[in-house]
This record gives structure tokens, sequence and C-alpha cells, in this order.
């Protein structure tokens, strides 16, 4: 359609009942595939999101319960184990708009092991690294979700 629009503009309100569509020989991409890249990413990154967002409440009541029981807490291999899975969401970590890559996961993940470790006592938050972009990560995909259903339910329809 796009090869159509681009050598015959008006060919949709054209009078011609056929037009000839050539297929090349061979599959040949562009020069400049980040298009191509950045398409194909999409589900993935979408994926990733829910994924992330499921992991993230898990993680931030552990955190909480860091900042409110630390002397009873227990879970760091848990923790630190989710947030190794959440680094693997390479995708996403690199297409975000809210600067959490896997480097900042790692500062958390390096952050819990000095909170066991008795070097770092957590008060707020706050305190954990990159808390307040993390919490918009996992609010972006619960806005995501929230427009698919409004877009369907605007249309008599069902998000799934």
């Amino acid at each position: 359609m796009e090869v159509l629009d681009f050598e015959n503009p008006d060919w949709r309100e054209s009078d011609q009942d056929k037009f000839t569509l050539r297929i090349p020989c061979h599959n040949e991409l562009p020069n400049n595939s980040k298009k191509v890249e950045m398409i194909a990413g999409i589900n993935r990154h979408v994926a990733e999101a829910a994924e992330y967002s499921e992991r993230f409440f898990d993680i931030e009541n552990k955190l909480t319960s860091i900042l409110h029981y630390p002397d009873k807490f227990q879970d760091y291999p848990k923790l630190i184990k989710e947030l190794k899975r959440v680094k693997r969401l390479t995708t996403l970590l690199k297409r975000n708009n809210l600067c959490v890559g896997q480097d900042s996961i790692e500062d958390l993940i390096i952050y819990i092991q000095q909170v066991r470790d008795g070097i770092v006592t957590p008060k707020e938050t706050e305190d954990f690294p990159h808390n307040f972009n993390r919490e918009q990560l996992a609010k972006e995909n619960e806005s995501r979700i929230f427009m698919g259903t409004f877009l369907a339910e605007n249309e008599d329809e069902t998000a799934y």
C-alpha cells in the first residue's frame, strides 16, 4: 500500500478497478532499520511493562516492609531475585522514557544488599534509589490498560 501511495498518490480515488503491485524477489530492508526495530519492539515492550507492573507491587510491598519492620524482614533473597528478574526486562528498560534502566535496578539491588548487611538504613521510601521513576513506570502500564479499556468501551466493545 505504501508503494501505491508513493507511486500513485490518488490511487484510492481513481476510477481504475485494478492496480499492479510489484513484490521484490528478495526481502531487503532499507539502510536504516531503526523503524523496523521500533515497530517490532512494541509488543515486547507492552508485555514487559505488564510483567514489570506485576512485579513492581510485590517489590514495593517488600520495600515497605523493610521500612516498617527492618529487624524482622527476612525476604532479602526473594527481593533480590525479583529485582534480578526485573533487570532482565531489557526492552522495557531500554525503551521507557522515565530513565529506569538496568543500571537503576542494579543501584537498587546494591542498596538492598547494603540494607541487608546493615551498612545503610532507609528512613523513607525516597531513600530507595530511583523510587519515583520506578513507580511512574508501573503507572505508565496502568494508564495504557485504562486507555485501552476506555477506547474499547467507547466502541461498545471490551478490551479483551
